[in-house]
């Protein structure tokens, strides 16, 4: 069985930019916490980003996006990734265009590799203040 990789963090932020010439990345405008007007939310634009490393081959990497306060899930996302060597670091980003909040509470954002847990990270959804 190959080695299940790790998870140096879990962010989610407005960005991810990756430079073209040295390939750093740079993450923008990180938080915890958003706040909506309504309920089902519009679509909010968010960016999931991770580095993995001490994976072996290929990996599946699956994000599952849940509410805290009853277990329901409300997202799915699987993506492959490949790990050529041990200790290759391997960038996770998924772009959600059209994830929306069904309702005001906190939701986790789960990161797995063949179905082993690698990261977690909670994000509290508000209603504004009218």
């Amino acid at each position: 069985m190959a080695p299940t990789p790790v998870a140096i963090g879990l962010a989610i932020c407005d960005y991810v930019i990756r430079e073209a010439k040295t390939h750093k990345i740079t993450l923008v405008g990180c938080f915890d916490k958003l706040r909506c007007p309504s309920f089902p939310s519009a679509p909010h634009p968010l960016s999931v980003f991770a580095a993995l490393t001490g994976g072996l081959g290929h990996v599946k990497i699956d994000l599952v996006i849940s509410r805290m306060d009853t277990g329901e899930e409300i997202a799915l996302y699987s993506n492959p990734a490949n790990f050529p060597e041990k200790l290759t670091v391997v960038n996770y980003h998924l772009r959600l265009n059209h994830l929306s909040f069904p309702e005001a509470t906190v939701y986790e954002f789960v990161l797995f590799a063949d179905g082993q847990w690698l990261a977690q990270r909670r994000l509290e959804v508000e209603k504004t203040e009218e």
